[in-house]
């Protein structure tokens, strides 16, 4: 009995559970029981205005507000209170919306209406709503469509039936806007080649169609046309026709050197000249012609014609350009034929300053009338003509008698031009240019007039007859005479001495030419010694020039038939040697003793010594030359010319030495006449002259004459 209560027991117990747990009521917190939305698919959206008054497009577009209805349903038997939050984003904007405390009857569904304050953009748009104190929520999001377009479709018609490359053709440009919302205000805009040939406004109504005339010159290529300024629904809004099969010239480079600027360096004033050499590649002959443009015009050459396979050149010239940099776009065109892109750029021509002229002029009256001597340049540039004019000054004015054009380079032109007898001590030479612009319209060099003279100059050859004298032998001397000036000079008289004055020998010269030289030769026999300094002495017309030489001697050897040694004679030397040594010893101890006073000396003829010569070097070739030791002067090298000064040097006398010992002088030796050394005021070379000479001297070095005294 006991076992049986059990199980009801325990069944009893479920059953009130369950009951109990279905009598619990639904938990969800405060918030409305029976209240849900309908579902996404019931959100209606709508474009409107700001006033909420719904547009005519069938969906939302870019510059509507928003118009958005939210369907909320009370399935309950009471009527319940609703609160929902509403949010609407866009990417560049969101808005939240709050509708609080909205009574719903019961079995009946409310619509919540959304107005946006903003305006829509084209885009994604997104909706998310929520009901207050409940788990209940909603998203959706929809596409914001662009605003009220036009749709406009552009149609190309040839009206064109036959034609060939160059011909000019008729095309149909149609335009329509037939299922457009609105109206399209925009451009239509054609090309051909890359090149514009038809742009013009374009205003289309709803429903309306035009047509549009375009000619071009017929060539191979895309003819294409475009609307722009305004948008458009249908996606035709570019429109092609195709000329690629047609049959025309086609040109190109020949060569590699491309539009070049010839000539230069350029400068102000000049003209400048460009160029390019095409050649035609195409199937068919056309004319091509070549553009640039400069300071914003354009130039055009000259149309050339080729055949097919043909070159030819393009050139243009641009007159009298100014100072500076200048850009030249160009291009090539062509209306019957193809031009690559690539036949088209800018180059840098740079324009320097106007060329500068020069003329130097030098002026002679002679027995023919006056001559000139000029000499004309120019700065660097281009090779260029100018005239030179040639005449006198007389008062304020010039006269020109005589002209002619030359044309001038890199250096300087030199010229002579004879004039004549004019009635005027100053000539005028007038340089200008010919077809360029200089820096100056001209320029003027004026000379005075000289006479002619001659000049004399004078010089001994280093090199003798034989080239070593010898001690009395025969040696020839040459002197060169030369007159350097412009007119024949007077005759003279020539002398050679030494420095001791000895004539060697004299001889008449007869009047040099202009410009001419003359070769004297003189012979004598050596005198005796190691050196001789020879003088040459040219006296004509009261003027005198002089020019000196030192010639090395050499000894003249004597004959030894027998071929023997001396042993006698040499020893006799050594036995005089030592006696004189032993005297001078002696002499020497009694200088020394304590005798009050020497004995004077018996007078006698003081004897004369040739002093010994001294090396020096040539500053020129450094060759050494052998010069007497007392001698002061100008020497000249014999190898290489050059004239240089020297000065006596001091010299040891064993004699002399030896008769400074005694107190008795010398007794003085007669009175010669002697040569003295005079310098020339104008470049300061030495010269010697006769002592007693007191005329006029002419300077071998720089031809000054001066007066001895």
């Amino acid at each position: 009995m006991e076992e049986q209560s059990n199980p009801i027991s325990t069944s009893f117990l479920v059953v009130l559970l369950v009951y109990s747990l279905l009598s619990l009521p639904t938990v969800q917190a405060d918030g409305p029981t029976n209240v849900q939305f309908v579902g996404a698919n019931a959100l209606t959206y709508s474009g409107a205005d700001e006033f909420g008054t719904l547009t005519l497009n069938s969906t939302v577009r870019q510059g509507d507000h928003l118009f958005l209805e939210i369907p909320v349903e009370n399935i309950g038997s009471v009527a319940q209170v609703a609160s929902i939050v509403l949010n609407v984003s866009q990417e560049n904007w969101n808005h939240t919306m709050y509708f609080d405390d909205v009574s719903i009857e019961g079995m009946s569904t409310h619509v919540f209406i959304y107005l946006s304050s903003m305006q829509v953009d084209e885009g994604l748009l997104e909706v998310s709503i929520s009901l207050n104190n409940t788990s209940l929520f909603l998203n959706d999001s929809i596409q914001v469509g662009p605003p009220p377009l036009p749709n406009v479709h552009v149609d190309i018609q040839l009206l064109s039936t036959s034609f060939v490359a160059g011909d000019i053709i008729q095309f149909n440009i149609t335009s329509s806007n037939l299922p457009g919302e609105r109206t399209f205000n925009g451009m239509l805009y054609c090309l051909f080649l890359g090149k514009e040939v038809y742009n013009d406004v374009l205003v289309l109504g709803v429903g309306q169609e035009t047509t549009n005339n375009l000619s071009i010159s017929a060539k191979p290529g895309m003819l294409e046309c475009e609307l722009q300024g305004d948008r458009n629904q249908s996606n035709h809004t570019n429109s092609a026709f195709s000329l690629e099969d047609l049959q025309s010239a086609e040109f190109g480079l020949a060569g590699a050197s491309g539009f070049t600027i010839l000539g230069g360096p350029h400068h102000s004033g000049d003209d400048v000249e460009v160029s390019i050499i095409l050649r035609n590649q195409g199937d068919a002959s056309g004319n091509v012609q070549l553009k640039v443009v400069h300071d914003s015009i354009e130039h055009a050459s000259n149309l050339l014609f080729l055949d097919t396979g043909s070159a030819g050149e393009l050139k243009l010239v641009f007159e009298d350009m100014s100072e500076g940099v200048h850009n030249l776009t160009w291009f090539i065109e062509s209306t019957d034929g193809i031009v690559p892109i690539e036949l088209q750029g800018t180059e840098t021509l740079t324009i320097f300053a106007p060329q500068q002229m020069f003329v130097e002029l030098e002026a002679i009256e002679g027995d023919n009338g006056v001559q000139l001597s000029w000499n004309a340049s120019i700065t660097n540039g281009p090779d260029r003509e100018v005239k030179l004019r040639y005449g006198y000054r007389n008062l304020d004015s010039d006269v020109y008698v005589n002209e002619q054009v030359v044309t001038l380079g890199s250096g300087t032109l030199v010229g002579q031009t004879m004039l004549g007898d004019v009635p005027s001590d100053t000539v005028v030479v007038r340089m200008e240019p010919v077809g360029w612009t200089a820096s100056t319209n001209s320029y003027i060099a004026t000379a005075s007039l000289e006479g002619d003279e001659a000049t004399y100059s004078m010089e001994i050859d280093p090199i003798t007859l034989p080239r070593e004298p010898i001690e009395g032998k025969e040696v020839t001397v040459t002197i060169a005479l030369a007159n350097t000036g412009t007119s024949l000079g007077p005759s003279g008289m020539l002398y050679l001495t030494d420095s001791d004055g000895f004539l060697f020998g004299q001889l008449a010269t007869e009047p040099l030419s202009a410009g001419s030289t003359r070769n004297v030769d003189v012979t004598f026999l050596v005198p005796k010694g190691n050196e001789i300094l020879l003088t040459a002495e040219w006296n004509f017309d009261a003027t005198s020039i002089e020019d000196e030489l030192s010639i090395l001697i050499s000894a003249q050897i004597a004959d030894d038939e027998s071929g023997e040694i001396p042993f006698a004679a040499i020893g006799s030397g050594v036995a005089i040697a030592c006696c004189i040594i032993f005297v001078l010893h002696l002499r020497r101890g009694t200088t020394e003793s304590d005798t009050p006073k020497k004995a004077k000396k018996t007078e006698s003829k003081p004897k004369q010594t040739k002093a010994e010569p001294v090396e020096k070097s040539c500053p020129a070739c450094e060759r050494k030359l052998r010069i007497p030791g007392d001698y002061t002067g100008t020497v000249r090298c014999p190898d290489c010319s050059e004239k240089f000064q020297v000065e006596a040097e001091e010299s040891f006398d064993l004699d002399e030495e030896l008769d400074s010992i005694d107190d008795s002088e010398p007794e003085p030796s007669p009175s010669i006449e002697e040569k003295v050394q005079i310098s020339c005021p104008q470049c300061d070379s030495n010269l010697r002259v006769p002592s007693t000479y007191k005329g006029s001297v002419r300077c071998p070095s720089c031809s000054n004459v001066f007066s001895a005294a």
